[in-house]
């Protein structure tokens, strides 16, 4: 099973899920403001199955979604990462870049650099084979970097 490494940015550290990440992961998960284009806001045991079921691909493969923090606090303010895409289209196999991020970090530059950072990595690993940006034509984004 590979180790999951740890990605740096001038602001962020995108490392392994840790048990004390749940807690902030519901929190964001629970606000309506950063769950508006999803079905609905996840309870907390809907959040927590969630948050393990990211944390156990990360383990398994060795990379994933990554929990970002802030480098001068380790605060966990949401996930940034890489994602298999599991459907079929006609653009798979592909892995996909997703992120959530807690409201307060929307507009801050960090999903991008974060996003940058995992692009470079994909680049080098031989196991992804296509980096899509799924079509964001038809969604709204409100984090603009």
């Amino acid at each position: 099973m590979p180790t999951p490494i740890s990605l740096t940015t001038q602001r962020l550290i995108l490392r392994p899920w840790k048990e004390a990440d749940f807690e902030p992961f519901f929190q964001l998960n629970a606000d309506l403001r950063v769950m508006e284009y999803f079905p609905s806001v996840l309870s907390r045991e809907e959040s927590d199955q969630l948050a393990f079921r990211i944390k156990v691909k990360l383990e398994e493969q060795g990379w994933g979604l990554w929990v970002a923090t802030l480098v001068e606090s380790d605060r966990s303010i949401g996930f940034i990462g890489l994602n298999e895409v599991t459907f079929s289209a006609p653009f798979t196999p592909a892995v996909e870049v997703g992120w959530r991020l807690a409201y307060d970090y929307w507009v801050k530059g960090m999903r991008l650099k974060g996003l940058w950072r995992l692009y470079a990595l994909a680049l080098k690993r031989s196991t992804c084979p296509k980096l899509s940006l799924l079509p964001l034509s038809k969604i709204r984004v409100p984090e603009m970097s």
